[in-house]
């Protein structure tokens, strides 16, 4: 694979990581707006470093079934969208008296990471030469590490600072 070193050691926040975050756990457990068609793919990767591995679901339902009773026992794992592009979390927060919708993208301090609107969680974009999910394609590209998406082929959000830095 042709990386960049810099990326290339970038480790990336795993799916259990993310789900410490309050506001992306009670996103990602809620169901998502129903559209057709309906296609959902689990990534998992049951070992750091070991290959991808993935399962296709015709229903997010039986996707998210699927990922709440096994995702202790993986490394890192993603519940994908085969089809559509789903947004990072909107949150909503009063400024004096109106109120002010954000994209709220968790861990959006860690370095490195950009969201993935399939994957719908951040994820490292890195370049590869032949990708798990999509096969040869073009080195120069960045792509997700999960599910293979170009960055080129996807709307880039802006998100809600930390205030704290942390």
């Amino acid at each position: 694979m042709m990386r960049d070193a810099s990326v290339d050691e970038i480790r990336q926040v795993t799916f259990g990581e993310l789900l410490q975050d309050p506001v992306y756990r009670a996103w990602f457990q809620t169901p998502p707006a129903r559209k057709k068609p309906e296609r959902w793919r689990v990534y998992v990767q049951e070992k750091e470093g070991a290959p991808w591995k993935k399962a296709d679901f015709a229903r997010w339902a039986d996707a998210y079934k699927f990922v709440r009773r096994h995702y202790k026992e993986w490394y890192d794992a993603a519940l994908s969208s085969r089809v559509w592009e789903w947004r990072p979390p909107v949150i909503r927060e009063r400024v004096g008296k109106r109120w002010r919708r954000n994209y709220y993208e968790p861990m959006v301090n860690v370095i490195g990471h950009t969201w993935c609107p399939h994957c719908r969680r951040p994820t490292v974009f890195r370049q590869f030469r032949r990708h798990h999910n999509v096969g040869k394609v073009l080195g120069y590209k960045p792509r997700c590490t999960i599910c293979g998406i170009a960055l080129s082929g996807i709307r880039l959000y802006k998100v809600r600072e930390e205030e704290s830095g942390a």
